[in-house]
């Protein structure tokens, strides 16, 4: 509402006083558009920072189950130890499967919150070891791998078509 009262302000004494109607229905509309766009922003930002430490956070829960944790302490620990946004989503869900919630349905609400391709491939790995068995430990050192060597040929790509961009 600052915002739009701001906007309005300011379109009032740029504009002639026959826009004045026009200024009063486009700064809402323009604030509005504004704090969307910030929104959606911030979210990209979010959601870059989580995929940059979820390899971290992989590496910690792998590290932890080494030592002979239960993967719901394990997730505590990432919780604990990381910064946030990895910390808080995990932290979130270790609530929940602390209240009563089974493991792979709190890492695909986990996977709804945060839309992000790897953090999918993870729950999955947790979830056919969960119906399965399996050496969990083992497919998330791969998985974790294979995000950070994902994440390598990205930047080597953009640092190799950054001549091109920058002509």
């Amino acid at each position: 509402a600052l915002l739009a009262a701001l906007l309005f302000v300011v379109l009032a004494i740029l504009l002639p006083r026959n826009l004045l109607p026009i200024s009063m229905l486009g700064a809402p509309l323009a604030a509005a558009a504004l704090v969307l766009l910030y929104l959606r922003s911030a979210r990209a930002k979010r959601r870059a920072r989580f995929e940059e430490q979820l390899p971290e956070a992989i590496d910690l829960i792998v590290r932890s189950l080494k030592v002979g944790h239960p993967l719901s302490g394990a997730m505590a620990v990432v919780g604990r130890e990381l910064p946030a946004p990895v910390s808080t989503e995990f932290a979130i869900a270790s609530d929940e499967i602390s209240y009563g919630q089974d493991i792979p349905t709190a890492f695909a609400k986990m996977a709804e919150r945060m839309p992000v391709p790897d953090l999918g491939y993870f729950a999955m790995a947790v979830q056919i070891q969960q119906e399965s068995g399996g050496n969990l430990v083992e497919s998330l050192a791969k998985l974790c791998g294979v995000i950070r060597e994902r994440f390598r040929m990205f930047r080597k790509v953009k640092a190799l078509t950054a001549e091109g961009r920058f002509s």
